[in-house]
């Protein structure tokens, strides 16, 4: 049974954030605003459109051994859990997930 990521690390520091391959939530205390997945985490969050969501934690999973369509799923797989959770997605979330066939 492959083990699911499940947003191991957490991080309230944004100064020197490396460049790992991540899918990650951005949270404002303790509610989600974003799920995501990236192959830059530190570039991401500096981006226009990151900077532009409030947040004050970021809770990762590495991903650097995984391929891009399986960051994509797992990404995918998260917002659709929120989706069933919470019964929308999260609120910076524009969009759902990809397809999941993995």
């Amino acid at each position: 049974m492959p083990l699911i990521p499940n947003f191991e690390y957490t991080m309230t520091n944004f100064e020197n954030v490396k460049n790992d391959k991540v899918i990650y939530r951005l949270v404002l205390r303790n509610r989600i605003q974003n799920i995501g997945e990236t192959v830059h985490l530190g570039k991401r969050l500096k981006e226009k459109e990151t900077e532009q969501i409030p947040f004050d934690t970021v809770e990762y999973s590495l991903m650097n051994n995984a391929d891009d369509n399986t960051r994509k799923y797992w990404e995918s797989y998260h917002i659709e859990k929120h989706k069933k959770e919470y019964g929308d997605l999260p609120p910076y979330n524009r969009q759902n997930g990809r397809r999941l066939d993995h």
